[in-house]
């Protein structure tokens, strides 16, 4: 399936929506296999997320871009010093990567060369300023227009080559024109509506029944459904809802389960969803609402107020933050009025009785979370055994000694793992020093789960069906250290995919993977002492400073004496010594060992700034070599190159 990445900002979310729901209408109509692909993070803490990484993965594995050009992306400085460069740059290495923008506001700083591609609207009819029927006539033609793709040639069909001017007051008449004929439908309808109410409101007089006066309808403008399936009537009754029917995500009440059925980003309350029995496999469930006075002059702000809402109310039910029960939550209603109604869902990740990771639940969240509770054991951090996985409310970053941590079998879906436990060298008592000196060894001990992807790379996929990142972070409690009661560094690791972040799909323990597949080797005769898997300008240029070499140490008489990496860029050269990490992480100790060592941590080591990091992303920085010393045990120097 090939897809287009969806470039916007997120205050737009209303007009991307749009744009979205037809896409999805149209694309079922044509049983097209071309596919949107965007960013889909809520607004829920992506603990330990390389979002650059994540995105950029994203635009390489799309053919092109659809651009959504606003005041609020053109004051994204995230859009416009990363994604959009990242577009264009697409497109200089293969002419064909289509570049598709549309207007959402007149362009005032947005790159020119951006502009110059051929646009569905121009300034005469940005789609802010056009009423819901000529923003949706906009949005079909737009569509229509991607979808006559020639996806077998990665091409634009011939109605819409790039360089095909149209004319906005030609566009904007045919709009008219359309839109007239549409209101002189809708008049006729409404008619006939006005006097089937009056036949019906005459019959109801007659009799002695009492109705509910409440209005349970949605307040928001009603989505025309004639050209799809006739979305459900919204009742005061709940016990009349239709399992498997679509109703608007606002007319949902607490308790109700859910699926998306336009896959649009983010909810609005006139979305499209289908209701589930909460006892049927399903993707959400509304826990709360709630009724907010909103700031309309900041929006950006007012997303993070009703997340943090939607989470004391997550709290106060269950007495749990929800990443703690590997849960994820966002909100219903990105229309906002001065007091708007907001409903939070809830989804969870887990294991099935299967063994397969899903984010379905075929009960309810309440059954879950008991279940959850009674699988789940509340400890001190410092109290965890090696090996032991658990969820977190705060970051490792942020872990004392004495945290409360919810430890989970590794069986079941977890963010984190305690994989190493270090004592602290005597001669290192101050703080700067034991810090830095953590830090460097727990990430030295994190380079060997890189190589779980090359000594067996059969195992390894079995495992981890999906491209996995791993995250090594360093816990020491300084004020206990002071007091004499640790003396030890923890390294805990977490997990990132492309898709979810904070917890990752591993049904068994991390840590037995590591000795199962890279520790207790033992040196392999007639094998090179020193060998190496070289990394590329295009790896360093795509991953940036997370790239990776790959290091084979095959060692007769470990520990090996010293370890150094020397490398040259357009700026400089530089040395490192990796010896002591090494060492102190047991690596070094190995008879045949293999790890993979990142790009930032050789400049780290080396003593660079962290600013050349994003120097790496941007191609300003590039790697001519990189040079590796060992002294193996019996004092013999191995040297090893890899020319970039």
């Amino acid at each position: 399936m090939k897809n287009l990445f969806v470039c916007y900002s997120r205050e737009d979310i209303e007009f991307v929506n749009s744009f979205m729901y037809q896409f999805n209408k149209e694309r079922d109509n044509r049983n097209s296999t071309l596919g949107l692909i965007y960013d889909n993070s809520t607004m829920g803490i992506r603990i330990g997320e390389r979002y650059k990484e994540k995105i950029n993965a994203l635009i390489e594995s799309s053919i092109g871009a659809i651009i959504f050009i606003s005041k609020n992306s053109e004051n994204s400085d995230f859009i416009n010093s990363f994604e959009i460069p990242k577009i264009l740059e697409m497109k200089k290495i293969n002419p064909k990567f289509l570049i598709l923008p549309i207007l959402i506001d007149r362009p005032s700083s947005i790159d020119s060369e951006i502009l110059e591609f051929q646009l569905p609207n121009g300034e005469s009819t940005v789609l802010r300023e056009q009423s819901g029927e000529l923003r949706k006539l906009i949005n079909e033609k737009f569509v229509s227009q991607i979808l006559e793709i020639d996806l077998d040639h990665v091409s634009i069909a011939a109605g819409i080559e790039q360089n095909e001017q149209i004319y906005d007051d030609i566009w904007k008449i045919e709009l008219e024109e359309r839109l007239k004929k549409r209101k002189r439908s809708q008049n006729i309808k409404k008619l006939l509506a006005v006097g089937l109410m009056v036949i019906i409101y005459t019959l109801l007089s007659n009799t002695n029944t009492n109705l509910s006066t409440e209005d349970t309808t949605s307040s928001e403008p009603t989505k025309s459904n004639s050209d799809t399936e006739e979305l459900a009537t919204t009742t005061s009754d709940v016990n009349e809802r239709i399992y498997g029917k679509n109703y608007f995500a606002g007319d949902l009440v607490v308790g109700e389960c859910f699926d998306n059925v336009d896959e649009l980003m983010i909810l609005a309350k006139t979305s499209r969803v289908t209701l589930k029995n909460c006892y049927d496999s399903h993707d959400f469930e509304i826990y709360s609402e709630f009724k907010l006075q909103v700031d309309l002059s900041s929006q950006e702000n007012q997303n993070q107020i009703i997340y943090e809402k939607c989470e004391e109310a997550f709290y106060k039910s269950f007495q749990r933050l929800p990443i703690t029960v590997s849960a994820y939550i966002d909100f219903i209603g990105s229309e906002f009025t001065n007091e708007s109604t907001f409903k939070c869902f809830v989804m969870a990740e887990y294991f099935d009785n299967e063994g397969r990771f899903t984010d379905q639940l075929d009960t309810s969240f309440s059954n879950y979370f008991a279940k959850f509770e009674n699988s789940s054991n509340d400890i001190e951090f410092k109290n965890l055994k090696l090996g032991s996985c658990f969820n977190s409310p705060v970051t490792p970053y942020e872990l004392l000694l004495d945290n409360i941590v919810t430890e989970r079998s590794c069986n079941d879906a977890h963010q984190y793992e305690l994989i190493k436990i270090l004592d602290i060298p005597e001669e290192l008592d101050e703080f700067p020093s034991i810090y830095d000196w953590g830090f460097e060894v727990c990430a030295a001990y994190g380079s060997s789960l890189i190589s779980l992807k090359v000594i067996n790379l059969e195992r390894y996929e079995d495992m981890y069906p999906m491209d996995i990142n791993f995250v090594i972070m360093d816990i020491f409690d300084e004020n206990k250290y002071l007091r004499g009661e640790t003396s030890k560094v923890y390294c805990v690791v977490e997990t990132n995919t492309i898709d979810r972040s904070a917890l990752y799909p591993k049904n068994e323990s991390l840590l037995l993977e590591i000795e199962y597949d890279v520790f207790n080797r033992d040196y392999i005769e007639g094998e090179p002492v020193l060998d190496l898997v070289c990394t590329n300008s295009e790896n360093i240029k795509s991953a940036g400073a997370f790239a990776w070499t790959g290091i084979f140490i095959n060692n007769s008489s470990p520990p090996f004496k010293s370890f150094t990496v020397s490398f040259s860029d357009n700026q400089g050269s530089y040395e490192a010594d990796l010896t002591r990490p090494y060492i102190d992480s047991g690596l070094g100790d190995q008879g045949f060992i293999g790890f993979g060592i990142d790009v930032w941590y050789m400049y780290y080591m080396a003593g660079q700034k962290v600013e050349i990091f994003d120097l790496l992303e941007t191609g300003k920085v590039q790697i001519y070599n990189i040079t590796f010393t060992l002294v193996d045990g019996q004092g013999v120097e191995f040297v090893k190159s890899c020319d970039l």
